[in-house]
């Protein structure tokens, strides 16, 4: 596996890192949470397969955005269940 050795390289995991959290809490969002999440788990993927065995201090925050990204896909679904049951009994 290649280290990163370049200072720019290890602030654009960071930042992505960042990004992965960010995205992860938006994807609990109604609607557009889906895109989101799969969004998500796929950018927390990536960063993981970068930054396996470096020192990345962001790391905790796309773990935490990855899981929310991954909770959010059942909670996506049980909205959409709620909302159907409700409109139908209207």
């Amino acid at each position: 596996m290649k280290t990163i050795d370049n200072p720019t390289d290890r602030i654009r995991l960071m930042e992505r890192s960042l990004l992965v959290f960010v995205t992860g809490i938006m994807s609990l969002m109604p609607g557009v949470g889906l895109l989101l999440a799969c969004f998500t788990c796929r950018a927390g993927f990536t960063v993981w397969r970068q930054s396996r065995k470096q020192w990345n201090p962001s790391k905790k925050y796309a773990l935490a955005g990855f899981y929310l990204a991954v909770f959010s896909v059942p909670w996506q679904f049980c909205l959409g269940i709620l909302a159907a049951l409700f409109l139908s009994s209207l």
